[in-house]
């Protein structure tokens, strides 16, 4: 048996299938279509809408160890761009709380590089990071780094 929500959202999509079906004027420009009443459908604006763009994100750290007064340079590479979306990058300390965020630009090739200073601070304790980076709805990537505080003596502990 069929839930109520469940027949909502697909009476929803039929709908929306419907009006697709009478609603676009045959332009299309970086998947945003015209809405006219009486034309017909482009042949890929369905594609575009049922099958949307996704995206993938690279990323890594230059090393997997920092101590204290490192910089850990974040880069990575993004498989589509989508226009006038920025990505979202968030480091998480071991017990994943929020230590630090930023939002990173990328060039036109959809590289993006952060540079993080490990400078003595009250976020940094000894352990494991998680870096993620968020790109769109969707997109998700992390990766993870250790750090290791400096004694006095420039050892590490």
């Amino acid at each position: 048996m069929i839930s109520l929500d469940r027949l909502a959202m697909i009476w929803s999509v039929v709908i929306v299938v419907i009006a697709v079906g009478f609603a676009f004027d045959g332009s299309i420009s970086e998947n945003t279509y015209d809405v006219n009443s009486n034309d017909a459908i482009p042949k890929n604006a369905v594609a575009d809408i049922i099958n949307p763009v996704q995206s993938s994100i690279h990323l890594e750290t230059d090393k997997d160890t920092y101590t204290e007064d490192d910089i850990v340079v974040v880069s990575g590479k993004v498989s589509e761009i989508l226009q006038d979306t920025v990505i979202l990058l968030v480091v998480y300390d071991s017990f994943g709380e929020t230590v630090t965020m930023a939002q990173v630009h990328m060039n036109g090739d959809g590289e993006f590089t952060k540079k993080i200073p490990l400078e003595r601070s009250s976020w940094l304790q000894n352990g494991t990071y998680t870096i993620k980076v968020h790109y769109g709805d969707d997109v998700i990537a992390n990766t993870e780094f250790t750090f290791t505080m400096n004694l006095e003596d420039g050892k590490t502990v």
